[in-house]
């Protein structure tokens, strides 16, 4: 598959599918395309995919100049964005991870024109709380002093839900260039759209694993922020919801899509059992309501905000 010179980075993207929509993935820090190996096929016999490694990630290069790291995240939307051009697509879904999705919502800021909508998965407004200040800090401490290996088996754990996944995502993380990695972290140390989610006008799809305490602060702020946000949770989940909770995970995208859609097409054909009384105890079995319903009375949005039934 190959590379495009965009700002003067190459950035390495694969595509495949055919279908009505397009749908973009956009993977989070250390991580690379792979990070998208369950959702791929199954999107992929009825939706165009674009997957791409971000700048010093995977087999992407790295930037070729100094780059104020305050300006990092706007850059990495400015990527997509020249990758998007090169391919001739004028309108896509968006799919963000971890710190992908905060660089989905940094390009419907910067690019509403071109966004059907966005499934974000793990996202923050801007760094609020010592939990996530202190992840971030401690993986541009260990970068510095060169414990590479040992944070690539880190990613790997915390994002793979097998041991293939787990191999897979520890030879991607040792790809990714320290210098890069570092600018990102800072970056998103720096990264704050507090006052822009209102402009954020695109139907977006906020998702969470249940047990990410931490993030209910980012969950409440962005639902009642959004314009047109709505949340969902993946019960027993922590951060790794595209691995870990991929059923529910893919189920919620195909749903959001085809709810957004100008088509109205669905895109998969998950099998799904929409009669389970008990999703949590079976989670093979759920449904886009009842599966991922919202549990906690602070992730209520404003009256004019879609919400999960209780």
């Amino acid at each position: 598959m190959p590379h495009v010179l965009i700002n003067r980075t190459p950035i390495y993207y694969e595509q495949s599918g055919h279908g009505p929509e397009h749908i973009v993935f956009i993977h989070g820090l250390g991580l690379s395309h792979t990070n998208w190996l369950e959702q791929v096929p199954c999107f992929q016999d009825r939706s165009r995919i674009l997957t791409y490694d971000l700048r010093g990630h995977g087999r992407s290069g790295i930037s070729p100049q100094p780059i104020d790291y305050s300006h990092y995240i706007e850059e990495l939307a400015n990527d997509l964005k020249g990758l998007l051009d090169h391919l001739n697509i004028d309108k896509t879904f968006l799919v963000g991870y971890s710190t992908g999705s905060i660089i989905a919502m940094q390009f419907m800021y910067q690019y509403p024109e071109m966004v059907r909508g966005a499934a974000v998965a793990g996202a923050f407004p801007k760094v609020g709380n010592a939990y996530l200040y202190t992840k971030l800090i401690g993986s541009f401490c260990l970068g510095k002093i060169h414990m590479k290996n040992w944070l690539s088996k880190q990613v790997a754990r915390a994002n793979g839900a097998t041991r293939e996944h787990i191999h897979l995502f520890e030879h991607e993380a040792r790809k990714a260039r320290i210098k890069e990695t570092d600018l990102m972290i800072k970056g998103c140390l720096y990264f704050d759209i507090t006052n822009k989610l209102n402009k954020i006008c695109a139907p977006i799809l906020l998702i969470y694993g249940g047990n990410e305490r931490h993030m209910m602060k980012y969950r409440h702020q962005l639902l009642t922020s959004l314009p047109q946000g709505e949340v969902c949770l993946i019960p027993k989940i922590n951060h790794a919801c595209p691995t870990k909770g991929k059923e529910a995970f893919n189920k919620l995208i195909e749903d959001f899509i085809a709810e957004h859609s100008p088509t109205g097409e669905r895109l998969t054909a998950l099998n799904t059992n929409e009669n389970t009384s008990d999703t949590e105890q079976n989670p093979n079995n759920f449904t886009k309501r009842n599966f991922v319903s919202n549990p906690y009375e602070t992730d209520r949005g404003s009256s004019n905000h879609n919400q999960w039934p209780h």
